[in-house]
């Protein structure tokens, strides 16, 4: 089951099939658990387990970035945002760019963080554009704003 799960992985780099993968390496965990160490079965149930929570960690931190991921990409539904949230934007891409970026080719989610790390890549480059627009336009108020605020000034002097 294990062996099914980390292959279609390998072989189809998704979320979906992470998730799949996540599910079933689970299931095989609950079926190996329960196995008494003094059976004996139980010292290659032990093992197993061991290998399928070394499995599910090295999961885990691809999930931990997908979530950042997630988070980011919520975030930015909606536009337009304020400068601080597009800022806030940069840094969730680049966070979870990081953690993608630190999964070990070992690792059997390794082709799914190259597709999401190209992926985030993308989002973030948009967003550090989106980015450069709104301080833009922050700057081209308050150029406006001061500019207004002088000629008040002198209309009122004069």
């Amino acid at each position: 089951m294990e062996g099914e799960a980390l292959q279609r992985l390998r072989n189809e780099p998704s979320t979906a099939n992470l998730e799949r993968s996540w599910a079933q390496i689970a299931i095989a965990r609950d079926l190996v658990a329960p196995i008494p160490a003094w059976s004996r079965h139980g010292s290659r149930a032990n093992d197993q387990q061991m290998e399928l929570t070394a499995v599910q960690d090295d999961l885990r931190a691809i999930i931990a970035a997908l979530s950042i991921g997630w988070e980011a990409s919520q975030l930015s539904q909606n536009p337009p945002h304020p400068l601080e949230r597009w800022q806030q934007l940069e840094e969730l891409w680049g966070q979870a760019i990081a953690r993608l970026e630190q999964i070990p080719e070992s690792n059997a989610a390794y082709p799914v963080a190259l597709v999401k790390v190209t992926e985030y890549r993308d989002h973030l480059d948009a967003i550090r554009r989106r980015t450069v627009l709104e301080q833009r336009a922050e700057e081209n108020v308050a150029a406006a704003r001061l500019a207004a605020q002088v000629a008040g000034d002198r209309q009122q002097s004069a």
